[in-house]
């Protein structure tokens, strides 16, 4: 995947969950779905062979999709990625900023963001609107337990 490198050389903290638009990323994703709806996004797809979901609402004012990554087995939301149609590349690194803040490394592929909740990393590749990973560290942690 085109964010592995990514994540491969942009230390993190893995402790703790995160969240994304109030939303904490723990648990089953049958009750990350129901908050999710709550938060404005509407389900359009579930993928069960390949373990997510798609969600589209808004996020930083742009018409977003979010794949929602979960485990095979106990089915617990480890991975967010979003991706805004048609962004501002800068104004949302600045909108990450605003929210994560100035304290980032910069990689050749993006940026990332780590503390004691776990990771956050925006990607750009050429002629692809950016996107945004979050990683939750105790669901990735079971993610590498169950396989997959």
């Amino acid at each position: 995947m085109l964010y592995l490198s990514v994540l491969l050389f942009c230390p993190a903290v893995w402790a703790q969950h995160i969240d994304f638009c109030g939303v904490e990323l723990t648990g089953p994703v049958r009750n990350i779905t129901e908050k999710m709806r709550k938060a404005g996004f509407k389900l359009k797809e579930k993928r069960t062979d390949d373990y997510f979901y798609i969600f589209e609402g808004k996020y930083c004012g742009q018409n977003t999709y979010l794949n929602v990554n979960y485990t095979p087995k106990s089915k617990t939301v480890y991975q967010v990625r979003v991706t805004p149609r048609h962004i501002n590349e800068e104004a949302f690194v600045d909108s990450l900023i605003a929210k994560y803040g100035s304290e980032y490394e910069s990689t050749g592929e993006g940026y990332c963001w780590s503390n004691e909740q776990g990771g956050i990393f925006y990607i750009k590749k050429n002629n692809y609107d950016p996107f945004v990973v979050i990683i939750d560290a105790e669901g990735m942690e079971l993610r590498k337990k169950e396989g997959k």
